[in-house]
């Protein structure tokens, strides 16, 4: 599904410039969930927004379900991130004073769905993630647990072939990290949706079937990881 072969990415310090990624080679495969561990600086969220083509990067090759990211412009890398990868961020990126549906329905505002598709995409999604009838509410309404499955729900209306997790679980007690987590691990075991997260958390990480260690821009482990027991439970 993704394969990024030495790529590079570099970022101007002064008159110097911070090597942010160093020759990253990786594969991911369709169905895979990840973690991405390692210090602040280590370049985890680097290479999370090079994978979501929020960032580009300076070297190497990146093959997205087939594509060459390299070669796209940034009218066709934004249409294939509209529509194959969705987002879940620590803040949970929405607009407060607006309700639960339409921050749902924002990624297809801009598509040629009309309103009713976009209502019934919205609500099928809030179904999946068990809040459907909050739909009416602001978000600024909700607990952050709530908000979180408004973000998954956001990210699940395009029906991806990626979500992308920035420290999901960040901003959230353990017992509401544990329900987000559950669900995660249900999304992509029930529709097969490449999950890869960034994380400090070892809770998060126990939830992964795959660990990616970074330092200095470096990928310095890579391995699979069984499901802690309580995951396996889900």
């Amino acid at each position: 599904m993704i394969k990024l072969t030495n790529v590079n990415k570099f970022y101007p310090v002064g008159k110097t410039n911070f090597q942010a990624l160093a020759d990253i080679d990786l594969e991911i495969g369709k169905g895979e969930f990840i973690s991405i561990e390692g210090e602040s600086g280590a370049g985890k969220s680097t290479l999370l927004h090079v994978l979501g083509l929020l960032d580009t990067f300076d070297s190497g090759e990146y093959w997205f379900e087939g594509t060459d990211v390299r070669r796209m412009g940034d009218a066709k890398a934004s249409a294939l991130r509209n529509r194959r990868i969705g987002f879940v961020m620590q803040d949970f990126a929405l607009i407060p004073h607006k309700t639960v549906l339409f921050n749902v329905m924002l990624p297809l505002l801009f598509s040629k769905t009309p309103l009713r598709g976009m209502r019934k995409r919205a609500l099928d999604a809030l179904e999946q993630v068990g809040i459907a009838e909050q739909a009416g509410k602001r978000v600024n309404q909700l607990s952050g647990g709530q908000r979180q499955r408004v973000a998954i729900a956001r990210a699940l209306i395009i029906e991806p072939a990626l979500i992308l997790a920035d420290e999901p679980t960040g901003a959230l007690d353990s017992q509401t990290s544990r329900q987000i987590l559950e669900l995660l691990t249900k999304i992509n075991a029930a529709r097969g949706i490449t999950v890869v997260t960034v994380t400090h958390s070892k809770l998060v990480s126990d939830y992964c079937r795959r660990k990616i260690v970074m330092a200095d821009g470096r990928i310095v482990q890579d391995q699979a990881a069984p499901a802690s027991a309580l995951a396996e439970g889900i």
